[in-house]
């Protein structure tokens, strides 16, 4: 197999804005660290793009910057043949920006036009496109030199492309590491403590994830097509990934698979079938996981500990204060990087410390996912897929009741 930016003013009102990002900025960093260089493919459109909130992040915050060198961007769609597709003045505008500021940044739409990088030298690749893209642009950053990878999740559209990047990982000795941040938010975790206590206790108890995103009806048909790999694996991933890597629960683990159908709908939408709201309770051992998910609602991922002597909530909205900055470019930020601003910071910080020289990281005892993780998360997505289909297959008609709305 082949062996392979926004000026200072304004992210100084995000920075007064956040007390997460203020407290990450403060840190002081040895003058010795030699900061890594960092390829970013797929930018995006600012505020709205994994992509973008990537490339923001470690360029403006100080605790990304000092150990993280932007040395190029691909951006395959704005600076190809979408150069003045919708979503393009706002990308040609942070461009402008960002090379004003950084001058030495390489930009282009191609993989192939990143120079290699020096011997013993570090090199990381950030990638961030549309799923189904992913495993080339993973190809192509290995080619180019590439000595990690973050990954933008779910990494790729199914098992198989997975395993073939994990061979090649090991083939090539890259490091990489899949950008699930809820496995290091600190709802999560303080949820995952709670519910180990509960345990450990002789409580039967339930960990129950909430995960909803405030789409509107009318964009639904969207959202199906951007998110062809359906709820599970995009929206849900996340929640997935986190039981997977934090409680063991996998397809090898799991026991059982409840599927409740009064908060379960799918639909087809312009030709594209897929859940608009699920409600699943996985069994493993003495562990019992409930993960429900819907489109339309509110943004928010909650985790709760039901039956401990008293029940136990943690929201992500109330452990990361939203960036005061709120529109990029003339574009609205998305609402779930205001809650989740921390949590990928976090998540990022980890990763390029981990790359740095001499580094000993652990970063999977840190809750950070590898492809291995990322793996199991896609193997339960479809076995979930599958089991909700066919219960409301077998059982159509079942009367909806509300989810919970925050």
């Amino acid at each position: 197999s082949s062996c392979f930016l926004f000026c200072a003013l304004v992210i100084a009102a995000v920075m007064r804005g956040w007390n997460g990002a203020r407290r990450l900025a403060s840190r002081r960093f040895s003058s010795s660290v030699e900061p890594i260089d960092v390829v970013f493919v797929s930018c995006g459109i600012p505020g709205q793009s994994m992509g973008w909130l990537h490339l923001h992040q470690t360029l403006h915050i100080p605790a990304l910057s000092s150990i993280a060198r932007v040395v190029g961007v691909v951006e395959p769609w704005f600076l190809g043949q979408g150069k003045d597709a919708k979503g393009s003045k706002g990308f040609h505008e942070f461009q402008a920006a960002t090379k004003a500021t950084h001058p030495d940044i390489r930009w282009t739409n191609s993989i192939s036009d990143i120079p290699l990088p020096a011997a013993n030298r570090r090199l990381m690749y950030v990638i961030s496109p549309r799923t189904p893209d992913a495993p080339q642009y993973f190809e192509d950053a290995i080619g180019r030199g590439a000595t990690h990878v973050y990954l933008e999740k779910p990494g790729a559209p199914d098992v198989v492309s997975l395993v073939e990047m994990q061979a090649m990982a090991k083939d090539c000795q890259v490091s990489v590491a899949v950008g699930y941040n809820k496995n290091v938010s600190s709802y999560a975790m303080k949820a995952k403590q709670a519910y180990e206590e509960a345990l450990a206790a002789g409580h039967d108890a339930t960990m129950s994830l909430f995960h909803g995103n405030s789409f509107q009806e009318h964009q639904l048909p969207e959202v199906f097509e951007r998110s062809s790999e359906g709820m599970f694996a995009n929206q849900l991933c996340h929640e997935l990934a986190y039981v997977a890597t934090h409680l063991g629960v996998t397809p090898e683990t799991l026991d059982k698979v409840e599927v409740d159908l009064t908060r379960s709908e799918r639909r087809e939408l312009n030709g594209r079938t897929d859940f608009t709201r699920a409600a699943v309770t996985l069994k493993s051992g003495k562990k019992r996981v409930e993960i429900v998910g819907q489109r339309c609602g509110a943004d928010v991922s909650r985790a709760e500990v039901i039956g401990a002597p008293s029940q136990i909530a943690y929201t992500m909205a109330e452990d990361a204060a939203p960036p005061s900055q709120l529109e990029f470019y003339g574009t609205p930020l998305m609402g779930y990087f205001r809650t989740q601003w921390a949590d990928y910071l976090t998540l990022k910080e980890k990763v390029y410390q981990a790359a740095q020289p001499g580094s000993t990281a652990d970063l999977r005892s840190e809750g950070v996912a590898g492809l291995h993780e990322a793996r199991a998360t896609l193997e339960l997505a479809a076995l979930l897929t599958d089991a909700v289909s066919d219960a409301l297959e077998a059982s159509p008609g079942v009367p909806l009741k509300d989810l919970w709305v925050p």
